[in-house]
C-alpha cells in the first residue's frame, strides 16, 4: 500500500493500512524522515484523530499542526460524506 496522500514543505502523510471503513495513515518529518505519528479511526469519538509517536519526542510548529489539523479535517468531512 504506502502511497502518499499529501506531502507540503514540512511533512508527508502515508496510506499504510485501510479497514473496511476507514484507514490508517503515518505521518512523516521531511526535515528527519522520522515518523511523526499515526492518524486513524477513533471509535470513541467518532472521528479521525492524530496519535504522536511515543518513541521519540517530538516538536511540533503551528505549520506542521495546522497541516495535519487540515488533512484530519478532510478525512472527517469525507468519511462523513461516505455514510450519507
Amino acid at each position: 500500500m504506502n502511497e502518499i496522500v499529501k506531502e507540503d514543505e514540512w511533512l508527508k502523510v502515508i496510506l499504510v493500512g485501510s479497514k473496511p471503513k476507514t484507514n490508517i495513515y503515518e505521518v512523516i518529518s521531511k526535515c528527519s524522515d522520522c515518523l511523526l505519528g499515526i492518524i486513524k479511526w477513533y471509535p470513541s469519538w467518532r472521528h479521525y484523530c492524530f496519535f504522536p509517536t511515543i518513541e521519540i519526542e517530538t516538536v511540533y510548529s503551528d505549520r506542521c499542526l495546522i497541516s495535519i489539523g487540515e488533512f484530519i479535517t478532510d478525512l472527517n468531512k469525507q468519511h462523513k460524506e461516505k455514510k450519507k
